[in-house]
């Protein structure tokens, strides 16, 4: 049973990465050349307690989070925040992961300082903590990170974990006539041609694909997938919306907290399986660099890393943490029954674009 045909992906895979790689190159040289800017991006601000930087914070009254947060999704965070340390307001700007890159690099070079706390992919996070947009700070009480994984010291901050899985649509694949899909590997199969999506921008899923079953047998899966005539949908929540429609059976490489939700509004149109070892990728938050409100900032970071800031992040947004003292779905996240496959946090940004090549003309032959 075909659903669609084809669609090429037009594309500009990355351009924005690229994009920010090139003004990582150039640095931030045109931050009005004053070198204690640099400097201070250099350093590691030391920890805090929430005590020390409550009343410090208050005084400056606000607090800037850029992030890629949606609206529904921060909403209830910054409720819990204002509600703990109700003087301070927390304004947002919302942006995709690229965007959010691109807006930082371009304010800072034009001599702006806009932003407190960045939230947002871990590649793009990572880029911008190379090209110094971002400030260095030890949090208090952060867990060590899983075993594999490493990130510069005083930009720890994960905010949280995105798992990618394999969703689908129950009632559609039952009326296809076919039989849930268990692995990535039953997508490539005959009976499954042209009824499935994936997102050509599913970089970080690749990624941790090729960390857990090694380069050469992760390409011939996305080129195998590639080969049954997927649908091509450059948007993860669209990928869902789609499938819940009837409009494709399956999704290659959704989010796993999105399908959580997705299922939860309609468990007969909704489902999603975890595979062994289940893909997963950092969200990271970080002090932007010169930031206005320097002690709100500080305090933010802190809370929104904290046992009781994550809880909020898991329960209101929907999201997975990494901290062991936080109650996760185990639906989602569960190391003891699928270990993790980490995308790269720290890849140099020449290989992120490799394997971000690769991937397109893999998804796109």
């Amino acid at each position: 049973m075909k659903l669609h045909c084809r669609a090429r992906h037009l594309a500009a895979p990355r351009a924005a990465f690229l994009a920010l790689t090139l003004v990582m190159g150039l640095g931030l040289a045109a931050c009005g050349g004053d070198n204690s800017n640099a400097g201070a991006a250099a350093e590691i601000w030391p920890e805090k307690t929430m005590d020390e930087l409550a009343d410090a914070a208050a005084k400056e009254g606000e607090v800037s989070w850029y992030t890629v947060f949606t609206k529904e999704n921060s909403a209830p965070i910054i409720g819990a925040f204002q509600k703990a340390y109700p003087g301070i307001k927390v304004t947002t700007l919302r942006l995709s992961a690229n965007q959010l890159s691109s807006r930082i690099l371009t304010e800072q070079r034009g001599g702006q300082f806009n932003a407190d706390v960045v939230s947002g992919n871990a590649t793009y996070i990572g880029q911008l903590q190379k090209a110094g947009a971002l400030q260095g700070f030890r949090v208090a009480g952060l867990p060590a990170l899983p075993s594999g994984l490493t990130l510069p010291e005083g930009y720890e901050g994960v905010v949280y974990i995105n798992t990618s899985v394999l969703a689908y649509n129950p009632q559609a694949v039952k009326a296809a006539g076919l039989t849930p899909p268990t692995t990535w590997q039953d997508l490539t199969k005959p009976e499954w041609k042209g009824t499935f999506s994936i997102d050509p921008e599913s970089v970080d899923w690749y990624d941790s694909l090729v960390s857990s079953m090694g380069h050469d047998q992760a390409l011939e899966l996305v080129k195998a997938l590639a080969a049954n005539s997927p649908r091509i949908t450059p948007n993860h929540t669209q990928q869902l919306t789609e499938m819940q429609a009837g409009e494709t059976l399956a999704a290659v490489a959704a989010y796993g907290p999105a399908s959580a939700a997705f299922k939860k509004t309609d468990p007969t149109r909704t489902d999603f399986v975890n595979s062994n070892p289940l893909p997963a990728v950092l969200t990271l938050s970080g002090l932007a660099k010169n930031p206005p409100h320097r002690n709100a900032a500080m305090l933010f970071q802190s809370w929104l890393l904290s046992a009781e800031g994550q809880q909020v992040v898991v329960d209101a947004a929907g999201k997975i943490s990494i901290r062991g003292d936080v109650r996760n779905n185990t639906t989602l996240w569960d190391p003891k029954t699928w270990t993790p496959a980490w995308a790269d946090p720290s890849r140099p940004p020449d290989e992120y674009n490799k394997l971000s090549s690769e991937f397109d003309k893999a998804v796109n032959p």
